[in-house]
């Protein structure tokens, strides 16, 4: 029953159906072995918690399911393409795709996949991120520059220096000032200027991919949501 009211509240935009294939089939198929067909019993069942029409329901969970697989489209690319080259060269001065050093422009898809998943998580789908990249190629070094906008959203690439040494600054105000927050996940940085989200890693191609942006989604949505949690 809890399962039940449980999924009366999710958004509709965040559900999915799946069985536990081969144990636990759905009524009315109890005792036999379950498999991917029965979800549609399942889909009823949550779609009847809801008060929704079965259609609908259904319709609602596919276009969930396919944003998903664009997902696992990005994970298995990068798998194939990056990581698994990077850990069986097929020589010993073969390249090494993770190492690759990274220009600005080379941050485009990490920047659209970060930016279109935190849309797809915000309120309403709304949210519109203008983010700017930066390479400074001798040492190794790339920022992103991520700030909320009106309107269409867009990847811009920039020359790093200056705004490097500007957010240096800011880092340095705020470890002594109430107005920023600084961040330290694994070796890279992450500092919040405001509305603005700036992160920093070594300009590598293994740093910047799809996956990882997808994974730094996760961690940054936290964070603003943990910035918006009012003061003990």
């Amino acid at each position: 029953e809890e399962i039940r009211e449980a999924a009366a509240l999710v958004p509709a935009d965040r559900l999915l159906t799946e069985t536990d294939c081969p144990f636990m089939a759905p009524e009315p198929f109890r005792g036999r072995k379950n498999e991917p067909a029965f979800s549609v019993f399942t889909a009823a069942r949550i779609a009847e918690a809801r008060g929704e029409d079965l259609a609908d329901f259904a319709t609602a969970a596919y276009a969930n399911a396919l944003r998903v697989l664009d997902q696992e489209r990005s994970l298995v690319s990068d798998t194939a393409t990056i990581f698994d080259k990077s850990k069986t060269p097929t020589t010993l001065d073969a390249p090494i795709p993770t190492l690759e050093l990274l220009d600005a422009d080379g941050l485009g898809q990490y920047a659209a996949t970060l930016a279109g998943t935190l849309r797809e998580w915000s309120r309403g789908k709304k949210l519109a991120l203008n983010v700017t990249a930066g390479v400074d190629a001798e040492v190794g070094l790339a920022v992103l520059r991520v700030e909320q906008t009106k309107g269409t959203g867009s990847f811009h690439t920039a020359t790093l220096s200056r705004e490097l040494a500007e957010a240096v600054k800011r880092i340095e105000d705020a470890v002594t000032t109430a107005n920023g927050s600084l961040v330290y996940l694994r070796d890279e940085t992450w500092w919040f200027d405001g509305p603005v989200i700036y992160i920093a890693k070594p300009a590598l191609r293994g740093r910047w991919t799809r996956t990882a942006a997808l994974n730094d989604s996760a961690d940054v949505y936290a964070e603003i949501q943990r910035s918006r949690q009012p003061s003990a």
